[in-house]
């Protein structure tokens, strides 16, 4: 994630007065990446798009609160994440199981109408999201935020509100936990 832009500050303290067009452009610069987190997360669309709405909608109502100790990416990013853990908490104390990659998956059950290397490669693509769906929580939004959002491991730990040697050991386990769920696909040795 690139250094805190100075027009991020003044956007959001427009935005805590009350100006729409403020947050406007905050929702077209970090839509996007947040959006992308999101449905990481949930592997889910629909469901990664209403908790980005609902994420800049707290953004909106929160902006006066915002006291400058991070930089404004890393606040909207752990608005979202919090509203994350809220829905997926609620779903599955409603549902007993939050059932995220289900598309995913039967989309590597598809009748095969592609080339082989296509459908080897939508297989590996399953493969690989099942395989970051099955980290806990903690660990999948810590690859999430590295690999995917490109954030270091201090503003996970910001976002996440967890030291950076707890970002790094997540990290750790992640991608041990990962190269052993796609050994057989990498061609990997398994780690233990």
């Amino acid at each position: 994630m690139a250094s805190d832009d100075p027009s991020d500050r003044m956007l959001l303290g427009r935005v805590g007065g009350g100006d729409a067009t403020a947050l406007e452009e905050l929702y077209r610069r970090y839509s996007k990446p947040v959006g992308a987190f999101l449905y990481r997360m949930s592997w889910d669309r629909e469901l990664a798009e209403d908790c980005l709405q609902e994420a800049f909608l707290r953004v909106w109502r929160s902006a006066r609160n915002f006291r400058g100790e991070s930089k404004v990416a890393t606040w909207i990013f752990q608005i979202a994440k919090n509203h994350w853990l809220n829905v997926r908490e609620k779903q599955s104390r409603h549902a007993g199981k939050l059932e995220v990659a289900g598309a995913a998956r039967a989309e590597a059950l598809e009748a095969p109408t592609e080339p082989p290397q296509a459908i080897e490669s939508k297989e590996l693509g399953a493969k690989v999201r099942a395989a970051i769906d099955d980290l806990d929580e903690s660990h999948r939004m810590v690859f999430v935020l590295a690999h995917y959002e490109g954030m270091r491991y201090r503003e996970i730990g910001e976002v996440l509100g967890v030291p950076v040697g707890t970002v790094k050991s997540r990290m750790a386990a992640s991608e041990r936990k990962l190269r052993n769920a796609l050994a057989h696909y990498l061609d990997a040795e398994v780690v233990r």
